[in-house]
């Protein structure tokens, strides 16, 4: 009887009006994917990388390509025979130029406080016997979790910004000398390769920020170089070597622990002298051009508001940051600069809503809003902007507490109720919205029925999570009766491949085609370069001259992306598959 029922719900979902939605497949219990939040680190040589349901004694790696799921590694246990742990957790991916990263932590419990932790690093080429543990380290009386690969500082992620080359830049403890404070790491994905690193002195990094960012083909980072908070710290740059690692100003400061991706040569970070209240802060790498930032009108008397959920972030063309109008009220303004003189601005007023969770685009970016005044009774809503005051809108005034978002040709995909019985939320069911209000919708309601008892009925609900994209297709998690499911969904607007067909379009002169270090692309004048990835994060963008163009792409990670060249006169576009081996 399930086997007919699944069956039928392919059929209905293939003949529907919503042809482009189908089922791909049914979970098991083992390979189910778990993480609800796909990024961008998990996207690694044309697979999405995730971890299953795992249990207290074993956890797997699998990979998907959209058709199939495959078993990278199974784990096994993290503690020995005998020892009974309370759980694991596999996380904090993140990628070089040729491998996947990522922690595996699991602790034991006593009576009152935690007898021990393990946390161990490990690395994939994407096959199970390239992926290997490359260091564990075991605490007693603490649930400390050695490792920090990246994360997310209220809800501003970065994507492997702390790499260079075949070498990642990551925070850990020092096992010589175990306490509270972090120091700065380096792993070449060997385990000789894996040790603290070292400043061009010769001494530890202490504290380094877990997100920093790459600029001009180096790691910047706000640490110390003693194992103290006083007298302060500095901006560092590596470029993945001892000898490399240095610090970039001479003046000291504290630094809070997230900075923007760089934009038109700078970025952006919160920073404070001895002493002083927190600012916005401004560097190209140098010393001279580490300093306050400057452009910041109408903002006296006004706190930063650091570590929300828009925080520094990058969509390309302006970077967001929200202010506090006064420190006694838990409120915040949005601010969005491009470093232009003059182009600092608000996007919107002072509100008790506060950025929690973001998805970005080329230019745009989705919010969602929630009044933290309210507790565990918190209101959120959702919002878009383009970086200006008149292009930052509500698109719903009472939104679900997203866990999940999705990018997909521009428009976001979530998971929204349609209406709610006291707490419970009535059919949460997949949504999209192109940026306006009017077209934030339901796409389809992939678990019909309803709860007949309750007054009004309660409606079923498949809480879609978990996208991605992958070959232009977007893919996301959702349950139908005791099942969960893989679907895929196929716009109906114009594919990858078909892109350039159009009259005014020219074919796309790149070369070599696939690629590793560089791609060399013919112009014949007012053109402009943009490669992207496929789920449409913006990688590189750059004003062509008349002739051959030879650019840089050997820090690009392996996968396919696609180039677009745009003429700015005519708007003739002609685009195409990038491979980057």
């Amino acid at each position: 009887m399930k086997k007919n029922y699944l069956i039928a719900i392919a059929v209905f979902l293939s003949t529907s009006v919503f042809a482009q939605l189908s089922l791909v497949t049914t979970f098991t219990a083992a390979n189910e994917l778990k993480q609800e939040q796909i990024r961008e680190d998990n996207y690694f040589q044309g697979h999405v990388f995730y971890f299953g349901q795992g249990s207290t004694t074993s956890s797997q790696l699998y990979k998907t390509d959209g058709n199939t799921i495959t078993l990278v590694k199974d784990f096994g246990p993290v503690y020995p025979e005998g020892e009974t742990a309370t759980g694991i957790s596999i996380s904090n991916f993140n990628q070089t130029s040729d491998k996947l990263f990522f922690t595996r932590y699991s602790m034991r419990f006593g009576t009152t406080a935690p007898l021990d932790a393990i946390s161990e690093l490990w690395t994939s080429d994407g096959t199970t016997e390239g992926t290997i543990k490359l260091a564990s380290y075991r605490f007693a009386g603490t649930s400390r979790s050695a490792f920090v690969l990246s994360g997310e500082s209220g809800g501003t992620y970065h994507k492997y910004q702390n790499s260079i080359g075949n070498r990642l830049i990551f925070n850990g403890y020092d096992s010589e000398n175990p306490g509270n404070t972090l120091i700065m790491w380096v792993s070449d994905g060997t385990a000789a390769g894996t040790k603290p690193l070292l400043d061009n002195g010769g001494g530890k990094v202490y504290g380094g920020v877990f997100f920093g960012t790459r600029m001009n083909g180096k790691y910047y980072f706000g640490a110390r170089p003693q194992n103290s908070i006083d007298p302060g710290g500095h901006l560092y740059e590596t470029d993945g070597t001892n000898s490399g690692t240095k610090k970039v100003n001479s003046g000291l400061f504290y630094m809070s622990s997230n900075t923007s991706e760089p934009l038109n040569g700078k970025m952006l970070f919160w920073a404070n002298t001895v002493n002083e209240n927190y600012g916005l802060w401004e560097s190209d790498g140098t010393d001279a051009g580490t300093k306050p930032f400057a452009g910041l009108p109408g903002t006296a008397g006004k706190k930063t508001y650091y570590s929300t959920g828009i925080d520094m972030a990058n969509d390309g063309k302006q970077v967001y940051f929200t202010l506090q109008p006064t420190a006694a009220v838990r409120t915040a303004e949005v601010w969005a600069t491009d470093f232009t003189p003059g182009n600092t601005r608000k996007i919107r007023d002072e509100s008790i809503f506060l950025p929690s969770k973001i998805e970005l685009g080329d230019g745009f970016v989705y919010i969602l809003y929630w009044d933290s005044n309210l507790g565990a009774s918190a209101k959120f809503k959702l919002g878009y902007s383009d970086g200006t005051f008149s292009g930052t809108k509500t698109l719903l005034e009472e939104s679900a507490s997203a866990s999940s978002f999705g990018l997909y040709q521009n428009s976001l995909y979530f998971p929204q109720y349609e209406s709610k019985n006291g707490f419970l939320y009535s059919n949460v069911e997949l949504w999209s919205s192109d940026g306006t209000a009017e077209n934030t919708k339901m796409l389809h309601d992939i678990y019909p029925g309803e709860v007949t008892f309750y007054n009004p009925p309660y409606k079923l609900s498949s809480n879609p999570r978990s996208f991605f994209v992958l070959e232009n297709v977007l893919y996301f998690v959702a349950k139908n009766g005791n099942n969960t499911n893989l679907y895929r969904f196929k716009s109906a607007e114009t594919s990858v491949d078909a892109i350039g067909s159009g009259k005014n379009n020219r074919s796309l002169n790149v070369f070599p085609n696939p690629c590793t270090d560089y791609v060399s692309i013919h112009s014949a004048g007012n053109d402009e370069w943009t490669l992207t990835s496929l789920q449409g994060k913006v990688v590189m963008r750059t004003e062509l001259k008349e002739g051959n163009n030879v650019l840089n792409v050997n820090e690009l990670p392996k996968g396919i992306y696609l180039g677009i060249i745009r003429n700015k006169i005519n708007g003739a576009t002609s685009s195409g598959k990038i491979i980057k081996k």
